[in-house]
């Protein structure tokens, strides 16, 4: 029975990982991305790539995306990391720390990042952050000391800072459009609305 069990977990574990991986190439992803999600080889990648009749011609190339500041480069990056931020929490997305500085990604996480994507390019077709983008986005929110998630001090709206860059911690519309009360201070457990909050 032990035996069978073992057998059943593991060619569920395959089949999981045959799903991620075509999930993945649907989004373009890297194929280092997909290794280290997936836990297949770069030459297991390209085999079902060619079986499933994947054109690689369209699917992003060179180094992933790993710079903290691109994800707060423009208004429009910066208002969609926020939204972004609150279902990485509410989908549990978020990759465990090992150690003190690297992130381990496991396929339960790299399953929960793929639904909280997918929910939220149902919500944002054109959205301008592709999914490598918010790989590295819940990566950095996993380390206070590279991103951090909290509310606006004016409006108490979600924000994503750079806690290293001396940060405004507004938001870009009460930037914009002066807004007379602050709102006192927050830890990040305040800073989870409800799901009719987020999107309403």
């Amino acid at each position: 029975m032990n035996q069978y069990n073992a057998r059943t977990t593991r060619f569920d574990r395959q089949l999981r990982q045959l799903s991620l991986t075509q999930r993945l190439l649907e989004y373009n992803v890297r194929t280092q991305t997909i290794c280290a999600l997936t836990g297949l080889t770069a030459h297991k990648v390209s085999v079902l790539r060619r079986g499933w009749d994947v054109s690689a011609d369209k699917r992003h190339r060179g180094p992933s995306p790993n710079s903290f500041t691109a994800l707060l480069r423009s208004p429009r990056m910066r208002t969609e990391s926020a939204c972004l931020a609150i279902l990485l929490y509410r989908f549990d997305a978020l990759p465990k720390q090992k150690g003190t500085s690297r992130s381990r990604w496991h396929l339960d996480c790299a399953e929960r990042l793929c639904d909280a994507y997918d929910f939220y390019r149902g919500l944002v077709p054109s959205s301008a952050i592709s999914f490598e983008q918010l790989m590295l986005l819940s990566k950095g929110l996993s380390d206070p000391t590279c991103l951090r998630h909290e509310r606006c001090a004016l409006c108490g709206g979600s924000i994503v800072i750079d806690p290293a860059a001396r940060p405004c911690r507004c938001c870009d519309s009460c930037t914009t459009h002066k807004t007379p009360t602050p709102k006192p201070s927050t830890t990040h457990s305040d800073c989870m609305p409800s799901k009719h909050e987020a999107f309403s």
